[in-house]
């Protein structure tokens, strides 16, 4: 499992990001709710007009009976539609690892790689000044449940921006 988030985290590395920017193909947006549950930044790669693939990293503290999490959010994306209105519809898994122990004694340690859950997302988003330049913003509604061995419903909205809006 670390072998896989290192592999992945040198591959987003390796690309320039003067070279993301020019190609406009290459997104971050911070996600409230969601995928991590409680938000995270990611980064969001086209790899198609139409799909893309997105990583990204949020902060769960800790509540109940759980310690401090980081998930990681890795998940591949559809949408349709044309200009600025579109639908979108993915799924993924979500990296979990703990950082601190539960707080409650007598509980399996929350420290090192968890379980990972897997999540969907089906919502509308929003790019300001869609197009091939893709300069304007991003904004997205989603429903995002997840799976642990029940079934959650959640939801997110993120924003966030392509990279080319830095040139």
């Amino acid at each position: 499992m670390i072998r896989f988030v290192l592999l992945l985290a040198t591959a987003i590395a390796a690309v320039p990001l003067p070279l993301c920017a020019q190609q406009g193909r290459d997104a971050l947006h911070v996600e409230i709710f969601g995928a991590a549950l409680m938000g995270s930044v990611n980064y969001e790669r086209l790899l198609t007009d139409h799909l893309s693939a997105r990583a990204g990293m949020g902060y769960f503290p800790r509540l109940l009976k759980s310690g401090d999490r980081l998930h990681g959010p890795l998940m591949a994306t559809v949408r349709t539609g044309r200009g600025e209105h579109q639908a979108e519809a993915g799924a993924g898994v979500v990296l979990v690892y703990g950082l601190t122990r539960s707080p409650e004694e007598g509980t399996p340690s929350d420290l090192g790689w968890q379980e990972p859950y897997a999540t969907a997302s089906l919502g509308y988003r929003f790019e300001a000044g869609a197009g091939r330049k893709r300069e304007g913003g991003i904004y997205r509604v989603v429903f995002s449940p997840f799976y642990d061995g029940e079934l959650h419903p959640f939801v997110g909205v993120s924003v966030g921006f392509y990279l080319s809006a830095l040139r």
